[in-house]
């Protein structure tokens, strides 16, 4: 019956994505060319493949279903490729742009490169977020906000204190940092998904 409704054998709607690598090609270490990355999510059978700067982000087609999988998919390809730990999450247009309209901090901050968003791969428990001290680094902000971190820097990413690695051990879950400005250029190479 699916057969005869024509539902077996559709060709599946590729959805736009966007990977955020991180921590490649900074200061010299973990160097991975884009145009090698580019290759690499062509031959793991995905489409329409771009880049954008050096920090490591893809935005591609894939099939709109499974592409929860793709981060780690990704991720074991460059581990075998290039000898590379190269921690991936994976973000719709549309939870881009989500991002972007809920940012707390851009009202505040005309200068995109010192308001930005770490993305991680899923939310912290409530428990974890507790263990956070908004305090600590100010007049750094933050406001984590489901599998997002919203981040604020007056004095610029330079002279933080508000590291990366200090979300990664106090939530027990890696992020991926990127500033308004990437984030909306990105929005802007993908188009609509």
């Amino acid at each position: 019956a699916l057969r005869e409704r024509g539902v077996r054998g559709r060709r599946r709607t590729p959805v736009r994505l966007i990977a955020l690598l991180r921590g490649i090609n900074l200061a010299g270490r973990n160097r991975l060319p884009m145009g090698d990355l580019r290759r690499l999510m062509e031959t793991l059978g995905h489409t329409n493949v771009t880049t954008y700067i050096q920090s490591g982000n893809v935005i591609f087609d894939a099939p709109d279903d499974g592409h929860d999988q793709i981060a780690s998919v990704v991720s074991d390809a460059i581990a075998k490729a290039h000898g590379l730990s190269v921690p991936v999450v994976i973000r719709t247009t549309r939870q881009m742009t989500r991002v972007l309209a809920a940012h707390p901090f851009r009202a505040d901050e005309p200068d995109g490169s010192r308001v930005a968003v770490s993305f991680m791969p899923y939310a912290p428990s409530p428990e974890a977020v507790a263990r956070l001290d908004a305090d600590r680094f100010l007049p750094d902000r933050f406001q984590v906000d489901a599998a997002d971190i919203f981040l604020h820097f007056p004095n610029g990413q330079a002279s933080t204190k508000m590291t990366p690695n200090y979300f990664d051990k106090r939530l027990g879950i890696y992020g991926t940092v990127r500033n308004v400005n990437t984030i909306e250029q990105l929005i802007l190479l993908a188009g609509d998904d």
